[in-house]
Parts: C-alpha cells; structure tokens; sequence
C-alpha cells in the first residue's frame, strides 16, 4: 500500500523577544532559531520528504521583521514537496498577520479556516484550519470528518489534546477517535508527545527544533517518517542545535568558589555548544565564600555559556548558637518539629533566612 514520507514540526516562535537573554546574545539567539528552521527544511530535503508539516505558532506575534520573512521564503523555496502551515494562538490568521501579508512561495499553503486539499499525486489529502483569533475557546476538531477518499488523510492542526476546556482549541480524544484520519499532526506542545492513537487515528506533538530557554531544555528536533492506510512509521529525529541544559551540583562541605568549579570540572561538562544552568545544592558552611560570578567567569572558559544558581544551605557551626541566627535557627527549627504548619514552606523559609543572615544570595 502507498506510502507518504512527512517530516513534522511547529512552535517555532520566531522573532520572539528572548527577554531572559541579554544585549547582543539576544540578537544572536534570534538569527540561530531562524537559522534551526533552514536546518529544518535541509532534514526534509534529506529525507525525501513528501510533506512539511508545520503545526502553528511559525511566529511568536504579529511583530514580526521582513527579514524574517524573507528568510523563510526563501528556505521553504528549496523544499521541493508540499509545505502546510496550521497558524497558532501566537500567529493567528488575521488581516494584519504575517501569513496575509507575506509572499510565501507556491509550494506552501497556510489554512485558515479549515479546508481540504487534495494531492493526486501523492493518493493523500491533507486538511487543516488556523487559529483565527489567539483565544479559540471550541474544539477546531468539533463536527469535521475526514473526506471520503481512498488515499491518506491528513489534518494539521494547532491546540491542546487534553480533553479539558482551555483557551487553545481545547481537541477532545473522542474527536481526534472518530475524526476518520489517518494521521493528525499536532502543534503546541514544545516536547515531543510520542506517537499516540485513538481508535484507528494516530497523532503527535513534535516539539521544536530549538529551545529557546531553560524552560525548553532537553532533546529537541521534528518527527520524520512514513503514513500509509495500514499504520504508521514515525520516529523523533533529534536535530543540531544550540541546546540549554540544567544540572544540579552537590557541593555539601565546601568552602570556596574554586572547590565548586573543581567539583563541576569533575562532572566532565564541556561542550562549547551548549548553555548549561547549574544549581548549586547541599549544606556548606556558614563562612563560606562562595561567589557564583567566580564560578560562572571560570566555567565560561569550556562552555558557551552558563548560570549558576546557588540553592545550597549554610550550616551553623560551633558557635553560632548565639545571635540573631542562632535565635532564628532555633525557633524554626522548633516550628518544623511541632508539625502545625506546612514543612514544606518552613524549610524554604529557614533556608533562605539562614543565607539572608549569613549574607548569601537568595
């Protein structure tokens, strides 16, 4: 039985402000996130991909720089099979939108409202609908049956699988299971889903090709592989980037900045490539000097750059018993046994007091 070869991906959030960077890193991480989508569209080449498939929020708003619109047409232009755009709560379909204003090449086609285009050559029909307006509070999926054909039947779509009511096309199981559709490319989600099913429909989240903090750390990349009428060949193809990891550092019983950078240096953490947050964590004692400018000025060396956290706990020593911090360690310490209020909050609360008192970040 025929087959189609898709690559899938989505949430590009292009020109978004990236306020957790600074100055001319920010401008930086810009052009290396449009430059993911140029890597994106060379997989697809690769891969002798049928479909594109690009499941919304291409971009972050409305604000968006001719330059990189002009960009991606010219990188859509090189793919020579069909590109489909499924706009999202962050890029609405809407008069003053990029995607009505831009001059995208021939071989893309953005939905708006849902439509259904036929792909003879490929025995595929692929359909999809866009957000309208950022708040779509009613299932985009509600009442649409995929078309009668013998082919493949595709959708791409942007919202929220969960089957709870939320603000971003709120798509229920029982719909994408009686849906008729082989397969539904999903956007959204910035971590790949796995390739899930209902009834006889399969469907996936893909993630993104390129984090863009912290909050995005962990593999990234698109789904590439194969639908036909009998299932589904489909894996995650993580895809070359700049990637943000965090690591967390024991560093009970230390002193001093460079006995953390000796202890970080031990982990083997060196990858010019990367962005990597270390959280700092354990009891150290109270005179301590540990400076995390220090540490980040020596770790920069081996990587492209970091950020240290230091959530670690100082330790009274002998004679600390006396003084506000002993007074303070006592009482919370009493509060914590007696187990009348939340453990939880006391704890933190005791130990950014005692950093507060010891003169430490919090």
């Amino acid at each position: 039985m025929r087959s189609v070869k898709i690559v899938q991906s989505g949430d590009f959030h292009l020109d978004s402000p990236l306020s957790s960077h600074k100055g001319n890193f920010r401008d930086q991480r810009r052009e290396e996130l449009l430059q993911s989508v140029g890597s994106l569209v060379a997989h697809a080449v690769r891969e002798k991909a049928d479909l594109l498939l690009l499941a919304g929020d291409i971009f972050d708003s409305a604000r968006v720089r001719k330059s990189t619109v002009d960009y991606l047409s010219s990188v859509f232009s090189r793919f020579p099979g069909h590109i489909f755009i499924s706009p999202g709560n962050h890029d609405p379909y809407e008069p003053h939108s990029p995607y009505a204003k831009a001059a995208l090449p021939g071989n893309v086609k953005v939905f708006s409202d849902y439509e259904e285009v036929f792909l003879p050559e490929l025995g595929s029909v692929v359909c999809g609908a866009g957000f309208r307006n950022a708040v779509v509070n009613r299932s985009l999926l509600e009442g649409i049956r995929a078309p009668i054909f013998d082919g493949l039947r595709i959708l791409v779509m942007h919202g929220e699988a969960s089957g709870n009511e939320n603000p971003y096309n709120p798509i229920r199981q029982s719909e994408i299971a009686s849906s008729g559709f082989d397969y539904i490319a999903l956007g959204h989600r910035h971590d790949f889903s796995g390739i899930l099913r209902e009834g006889r429909t399969f469907y996936a989240y893909a993630g993104i090709p390129e984090g863009r903090g912290f909050d995005e750390s962990g593999p990234k990349g698109c789904i590439t592989g194969s639908i036909s009428r009998s299932g589904v060949d489909l894996k995650f193809r993580e895809l070359p980037g700049r990637k943000y990891l965090v690591e967390e550092v024991d560093i009970t019983g230390v002193s001093s900045s460079m006995e953390v950078c000796d202890i970080i240096s031990g982990k083997g953490i060196s990858d010019p490539h990367s962005i990597v947050r270390f959280i700092l964590k354990g009891e150290v004692p109270g005179h301590s000097t540990i400076d995390t400018a220090i540490i980040r000025s020596f770790l920069v060396r081996k990587l492209f750059d970091c950020e240290i956290i230091d959530r670690s706990m100082p330790i009274l020593e002998s004679g600390d018993g006396r003084g506000l911090l002993g007074i303070f360690s006592a009482r919370m310490k009493k509060l914590i046994s007696e187990g009348n209020e939340d453990g939880e909050i006391l704890n933190e609360a005791m130990r950014l007091g005692t950093r507060a008192l010891c003169k430490r970040d919090i």
